[in-house]
């Protein structure tokens, strides 16, 4: 059944100035429906400019709160190993960060330095390593990979897994890419911009 109280809508825009199509009259069965400068899709949350500000920081106050979480529980008094630790690190830190893997190629260096960070952090605790110690030294520890090398990896397997499904919904994104990325110079990075050459490789 629809519900037009639970509908909302968002302009997507590179203008930075107000534009005269931000508050339009869109209706459902006769209802208004709001604006919403900040939807949550999926758990997703956009903004206007597909920045994905609004998702950074969500991640950033939540992973926080997890952080001190197991800094508490990596105090020794808990006697809880490295593993142990790194479980309830990928638990509660890391499978919050890799929900938003999807959208990672879309953001930009100084965002993706910031989950860098918070990795760098956990990995820290984990460890019990001072703050001050270098994150090449972090980088040595046994089973280390990077966030970003995660989200490859995660967003590689999806995509490699809905085109041996032949999921009608990815492989029709696919070839419309293609048709937009031999032509044109794209000025969004997208998921698939990100994986281009090892596209072909898995289409082939």
């Amino acid at each position: 059944m629809t519900a037009p109280h639970k509908c909302n809508y968002i302009v997507f825009s590179n203008n930075k100035s107000k534009s005269d199509d931000d508050d339009l009259e869109i209706k459902l069965l006769g209802i208004k429906i709001n604006k919403n400068e900040s939807p949550t899709f999926l758990g997703i949350r956009f903004d206007k400019h597909l920045s994905f500000k609004n998702q950074l920081d969500y991640l950033k106050q939540a992973c926080m709160k997890r952080v001190n979480v197991l800094k508490v529980l990596s105090n020794k008094s808990w006697g809880l190993s490295v593993k142990t630790l790194n479980q309830v690190y990928n638990s509660l830190i890391r499978s919050l960060l890799e929900y938003s893997s999807i959208i990672y190629p879309c953001f930009s260096l100084t965002n993706l330095s910031l989950l860098g960070r918070i990795q760098f952090k956990c990995l820290k605790i984990i460890n019990r390593k001072s703050k001050f110690c270098s994150n090449n030294e972090i980088k040595d520890t046994p089973n280390y990979i990077s966030i970003q090398d995660r989200f490859d990896e995660l967003n590689l397997r999806y995509i490699q897994k809905n085109i041996m499904s032949n999921n009608e919904i990815l492989i029709d994104l696919i070839n419309e890419y293609w048709s937009y990325s031999e032509s044109r110079d794209l000025s969004k990075q997208t998921l698939f911009c990100k994986y281009k050459n090892k596209l072909r490789t898995i289409k082939n």
